[in-house]
């Protein structure tokens, strides 16, 4: 055992960032609410079937390795049909515990893993190293050993198919047929009263067989004797549980960059899903080629990636500096350096500018003059950011510090238009207005007034940069509305003028007031209302409501302008008697409450002088009758026909202009009594007694 324990000291997985890394991963495998158990995976290959399990807690693992595993096989399909009996067939038929401390030894000597499993199972104690001391792994050990001997023996089997069978935690069934499947149940051994340990289980068959996935290329980024790989871990998350990583020059063979494949840096999602590597490199200038692969936890690897080649560069040692930088007549004068003892590793510097510490800066100039130790920009900028690129042999790039410079500028920007905005009811203004066009400008200050001639404060601490602003209001304010301006200001903090103040309606929670019924006078067929209107300044409308003696409720009669102080019904049944009320509207939609109601009955409507006789024409053959009369009597609107047929009362039939005195009846039937009458209608809602009637027998 103490020859394992050097070996595990020496291997270099003493790398402490890989074993915390796998501790966490395998740390969280084991922790689930499923209760004690043997989880099992399976992975159909070349005509056999690979079996892979482990228990998921500690306690389980360290009582199986003292009671064992029992592993059974049931065939439950062939040829596609369900087996009526299925034929169980036991696999191990005594309980198989991890291999003696012995017979680790010669597997412990060619494969390292195989150390930190035996270690993890055997030990007397479990440490990472006896000359590496760190607070964190000393607390792990001491109070967690055997959390940790559990982690780092399942993550040991991961790495080697032989260190997972040499802890019973393996079985390659070689005796599986094309065309069955199998139901795999591995069985704890432990006594139920010392732990109950759901038993494991997996169904496949060699159908289930598929080639593993070919990675994708990885990224690559080259540097100083260095470089860094990245490819996406989750997309084989499921296949494979470690990489390795190869590296040749151009024109020589591929070889491991390490003995031991590379395992996924974090099983947190939250930490991404990048696998990054990073790779020393032999020497700089000379191009390498890399590629990766896939390890399943069976052992098996999958196909190479696409290459990946680059070259590493040697890092450029003095970058440039701008060191002072002035306007004049519209011009920018830089001067700058660089030390020229590094210059064998440039071969050329540039100008850089950008008009604002956010945007990209854009090449100048090129092929710069380090003698004459400045440069002009004949075109610049209102803001300028400066920076020089120093580009190296082999394309490496080295950058100045950016240095800004500002033109001398007075003239401000123009004032801001298009201001507008509104104000809901629970007092938020949202105020916009048009953008300024300026490529210099910085941005916008907004002011407000209670009123629209007199001061106007500022309520922006910081210049905006967008056009739209939110204000919030206090609802209890009695001023109609609140006024705003906006002023625009460059990067030079020129303000422009104010713009249009802009007024903003505040809600409206006061109901209007009330009208005034003044009088009411009843007219022939007609009634008269008179009214003082409600003195409220946003009154937009004037509601008028009646009702009569013989109605329950209200009717909506007329709508009229806020100003309209009279209104006559004409509408009226002089039987009745009819009351009125006002409700005034504001421009809110708000109701003032109904004015005092009054009533009156309309006076009976005036009975002009009858039309007296009636002529009338009747053709034979014909359904039809033609009726006719004199009337002189001015004023009238219309002649109203009335009709009956035998006995029945008679009823209005039709009406003529008052231009027309004559009227045809076409809808007569043989044999009928006809009774006719005619009456006038007069434009001032009065009518005439009616004339005398006719009787006729209709052909």
């Amino acid at each position: 055992m103490n020859k394992l324990k050097g070996i595990l000291i020496g291997m270099r997985i003493v790398c402490l960032s890989l074993i915390i890394v796998s501790l966490a991963v395998l740390k969280a495998k084991s922790q689930n609410n499923e209760g004690d158990a043997i989880k099992v995976i399976a992975l159909p290959y070349d005509g056999q079937i690979l079996l892979r399990w482990a228990p998921n807690s500690p306690v389980a693992w360290q009582l199986l390795n003292k009671y064992g595993y029992r592993l059974e096989r049931v065939t439950m399909m062939r040829n596609g049909k369900a087996l009526k009996q299925p034929e169980t067939i036991v696999l191990w038929d005594s309980p198989h515990m991890p291999a003696a401390v012995a017979d680790w030894e010669e597997l412990a000597d060619r494969d390292n893993f195989a150390g930190v499993a035996a270690q993890a199972i055997y030990g007397e104690t479990f440490e990472l190293s006896d000359n590496y001391r760190s607070d964190m792994v000393s607390v792990i050990n001491k109070s967690r050993e055997l959390e940790q001997r559990y982690s780092f023996a399942l993550f040991a089997a991961d790495m080697s198919v032989e260190a997972a069978e040499k802890s019973a935690l393996f079985y390659k069934d070689t005796s599986v047929k094309a065309g069955e499947r199998y139901l795999y149940r591995v069985h704890s051994a432990v006594p139920e009263e010392k732990l109950s340990i759901n038993t494991g289980i997996v169904y496949t068959g060699l159908d289930e067989e598929i080639p593993l996935p070919t990675p994708q290329k990885p990224a690559a980024e080259f540097s100083d004797l260095m470089v860094s790989l990245e490819w996406d871990r989750d997309i084989y998350s499921d296949t494979y549980t470690a990489f390795e990583i190869q590296r040749a020059q151009v024109g020589g063979e591929f070889k491991d960059v390490s003995d031991i494949p590379f395992v996924s840096a974090s099983s947190d999602p939250s930490q991404g899903h990048i696998m990054h590597v990073i790779d020393s490199l032999p020497q700089n200038n000379v191009e390498y080629r890399y590629r990766i692969r896939g390890v399943t936890p069976f052992g098996q690897k999958g196909p190479y990636s696409n290459e990946i080649s680059g070259i590493g560069r040697d890092k450029l040692i003095a970058r440039p500096s701008i060191v002072s930088g002035n306007a004049f007549n519209d011009m920018v004068v830089l001067k700058w350096e660089f030390d020229e003892r590094y210059l064998y590793q440039i071969e050329k510097f540039q100008l850089l500018r950008a008009e604002n510490d956010k945007t990209s800066f854009t090449l100048l100039k090129d092929d710069l003059d380090l003698e004459k130790g400045s440069i002009i920009d004949d075109n610049p900028l209102p803001t300028n950011y400066y920076q020089i690129k120093g580009i190296g042999k082999y394309t490496q790039e080295v950058f100045s510090m950016p240095y800004m410079v500002l033109l001398i500028d007075s003239i401000p920007p123009v004032v801001p238009q298009g201001v507008s905005g509104k104000m809901d009811t629970t007092g938020l203004v949202t105020l916009n207005w048009t953008p300024n066009t300026e490529k210099d400008l910085y941005g916008y200050r907004v002011f407000r007034s209670n009123f629209e001639n007199q001061e106007y404060i500022q309520i922006t601490k910081a210049a905006l940069k967008d056009t739209v602003f939110y204000d919030t209001l206090s609802r209890n304010n009695l001023t109609p509305n609140i006024y705003y301006k906006v002023v625009a200001v460059d990067t030079h903090y020129n303000p422009s003028g104010y713009s249009e103040s802009a007024a903003i309606k505040r809600p409206d929670f006061t109901p209007p007031v009330s009208a005034v019924l003044t009088g009411i006078k009843p007219g022939e067929g007609n009634i008269t209302l008179t009214w003082i209107p409600g003195s409220s300044e946003d009154a937009k409308d004037q509601l008028i409501y009646r009702q009569s003696n013989t109605e329950a409720r209200w009717a909506l009669m007329q709508v009229l302008a806020a100003q309209d102080t009279t209104w006559q019904d004409s509408g009226v049944n002089t039987e009745l008697t009819y009351q009125y009320t006002i409700i005034t509207i504001d421009e809110s939609g708000l109701e003032s409450t109904p004015a005092q109601p009054l009533s009156a009955s309309p006076l009976p409507r005036k009975v002009q002088r009858g039309i007296g006789k009636l002529f009338y024409s009747q053709k034979e053959d014909e359904q039809s009758i033609t009726l006719g009369w004199e009337y002189d009597q001015p004023g009238v609107e219309r002649f109203i026909i009335y009709r009956a047929v035998g006995e029945a009362p008679i009823t209005p039939l039709g009406s003529v202009n008052s231009d027309q005195k004559k009227y045809t009846d076409n809808e007569l039937k043989k044999g009928e009594v006809y009774r006719y009458q005619v009456g006038a209608v007069f434009t001032d809602g009065s009518s005439s007694a009616l004339s005398e009637e006719v009787v006729l027998k209709a052909n």
